[in-house]
């Protein structure tokens, strides 16, 4: 089975190209793609910006370059997609930010995937959140690592911007609610998606809640990557 990494991000609100920053002698992107290696899938990832910085740390993978990587992560989605032939049965799309994902997640959301072939399989998890009189509620959040079948492949290349693979899942599940009898969409309970690094508090937290120190070797790791070259 396929899998397309979407990496062609500049990171804006991390301050510098998160798909470099170290993390226990590896990039965020090569974690990423090393799990899905091991958990048996043909990988492709979409770099953009700074690709010329991030594609020589890429191992284990094919790289495409989307020029036009600002008009968002729908159009990276779309881009890629492209690059399949027709003999491709499914895809599963991820992102290098979601750390906490491992091999094992993803053969989780495959072994679905082949248990039901026409559904798109997406993961889930719970976000707690307090609000201001102190009560908390519990919201269910579906999205990416999933899987899609080739025949949302048509409907995929249309994304563009910031519309990405959430759209089609709820177009799915809309499209469910309408005729009970057509379930489109398996969601896979996955908490490790909820991990996402976006930001150096989130970069801080991931690191405080590994119990683990931030060695100096990934420092200078991380350091040396971001450099020009």
């Amino acid at each position: 089975m396929k899998a397309l990494v979407l990496a062609a991000g500049c990171s804006r609100r991390m301050g510098q190209q998160k798909q470099l920053l170290v993390w226990q002698g590896k990039t965020l992107l090569q974690h990423c793609i090393d799990k899905l290696n091991e958990a048996g899938f043909e990988v492709l990832t979409v770099l953009g910006s700074n690709a010329a910085k991030i594609s020589p740390d890429v191992m284990n993978s094919k790289i495409v370059v989307n020029e036009n990587w600002a008009e968002g992560m729908g159009h990276s989605l779309a881009y890629g997609i492209k690059k399949f032939n027709a003999e491709v049965s499914a895809v599963l799309i991820t992102q290098p930010d979601q750390l906490a994902l491992n091999s094992s997640d993803f053969l989780l959301l495959k072994s679905h995937a082949l248990r039901w072939p026409k559904k798109i399989i997406c993961s889930y998890f719970h976000r707690i959140t307090q609000d201001e009189n102190n009560g908390f509620s519990t919201r269910k959040i579906m999205g990416v690592p999933a899987i899609f079948p080739a025949e949302y492949f048509s409907e995929l290349m249309k994304l563009n911007k910031n519309s990405g693979a959430r759209k089609m899942i709820q177009q799915a599940l809309d499209e469910a609610e309408k005729d009970s009898a057509d379930q489109k969409v398996a969601a896979i309970p996955l908490q490790n998606a909820s991990i996402n690094i976006n930001t150096p508090e989130d970069w801080r937290n991931w690191q405080q809640s590994q119990q683990i120190d931030f060695s100096s070797e990934d420092l200078l790791l991380s350091k040396m990557k971001q450099k020009e070259t």
